[in-house]
């Protein structure tokens, strides 16, 4: 099943990647849904994003093993 990398920052510039399928399966995962999350194809093109705003990676999560 194909996975996608999905970034967000939170309002102290803090930046967020989790690998999951879909958004629902990141709710499974009790990920915080207030976060705007964004898709992205590839963790490098996640990661990326987050370099060139200047924003710090704080923590990166795999979720995939979660039902959704």
């Amino acid at each position: 099943m194909k996975t996608y990398y999905y970034v967000a920052v939170n309002d102290i510039n803090e930046g967020f990647i989790c690998e999951a399928v879909n958004k629902k399966q990141m709710k499974r995962a009790c990920m915080n849904m207030n976060l705007n999350w964004s898709r992205e194809k590839s963790y490098e093109k996640a990661l990326n994003d987050l370099k060139c705003s200047n924003i710090e990676l704080k923590n990166s999560s795999n979720v995939t093993n979660f039902s959704f």
